[in-house]
């Protein structure tokens, strides 16, 4: 006689594996009160809030001449290659683990004075990665286009990606020397979601390393991340409906053009995007 098995309410708990880094999985959050929007229970509070006003903090990969590590009002432990919560304003040594739940390209362009082919050109952003808001259409736009002897658009591509964390949501920007190691990761993810699997199935492992570069003269060493699938650690079914649930807000947003990130749409160019060109900030 098979035994049968009692159901239970009870929240199954999240052990992951040993990791040595900075683990940002959300093991201390609540998934069945977020899971409760997937099963149409009504989220309350938020009613005065308008959808284009929720701007995502980011994750940012600091560099040398990032704010957070020049000025003397940074944060405490702001290195070159650490990453920066740009809400909390915590300081995460690499690699990170994060539970992905969403994933958006988008372009930029951000005039330099240093260069003579920005003479005056507008700053344009394009959260969609399609249509520009001054020059309009991304595939059409000369900006967008590789110029002479392989010279970098003027306007660059960005891979973004929402991570599930305690602290909540937040976005991860592969652009430039990165935006590589995010497409290499997205070919592997399709064939994965060929299989049946959505993108929060396994935690991704987010790794950095160091290059250098000549920018005036000077040696100039950046750092760049890279991404991998840890299809070893598998996420218990309780978090697949919190995450579900951040995925259709966050996708409802993106839809109605009011998804954003912070420092996506800065007053004016960093002094990384001034003086260093395509080296990544």
């Amino acid at each position: 006689m098979t035994k049968k098995t009692e159901k239970t309410d009870a929240v199954q708990l999240w052990t992951p594996s040993e990791f040595k880094g900075s683990d940002l999985l959300p093991m201390n959050a609540t998934p069945a009160t977020e899971a409760l929007a997937v099963e149409g229970v009504p989220l309350v509070g938020s009613e005065n809030i308008e959808q284009q006003d929720l701007v995502l903090p980011q994750l940012s990969l600091l560099q040398g001449m990032s704010e957070a590590v020049t000025s003397e009002q940074g944060p405490e432990n702001a290195k070159p290659g650490r990453f920066l919560h740009t809400l909390t304003q915590d300081i995460y040594e690499p690699p990170l683990r994060v539970l992905l739940v969403y994933h958006w390209k988008s372009r930029a362009m951000f005039p330099k004075e240093q260069d003579s082919r920005f003479a005056g050109v507008e700053a344009c952003m394009s959260p969609d990665g399609k249509v520009g808001s001054v020059y309009g259409s991304c595939d059409e736009c000369d900006y967008t286009q590789w110029g002479e002897n392989r010279q970098a658009p003027m306007c660059s591509e960005a891979h973004n990606f929402v991570a599930m964390t305690d602290a909540g949501p937040a976005v991860l920007r592969f652009s430039r020397t990165s935006f590589k190691a995010a497409r290499k990761f997205l070919s592997g993810f399709a064939m994965a979601q060929a299989q049946g699997k959505n993108l929060w199935a396994h935690p991704a492992i987010v790794t950095t390393k160091s290059a250098s570069k000549q920018v005036q003269g000077k040696n100039v060493t950046y750092y760049m991340m890279e991404v991998a699938w840890q299809q070893s650690e598998a996420v218990p079914p309780d978090w697949h409906k919190a995450a579900y649930a951040l995925y259709q807000q966050v996708s409802a947003a993106h839809k109605r053009g009011g998804l954003g990130a912070q420092e996506e749409k800065p007053s004016q160019p960093s002094a990384t995007q001034r003086d260093f060109g395509d080296v990544p900030y």
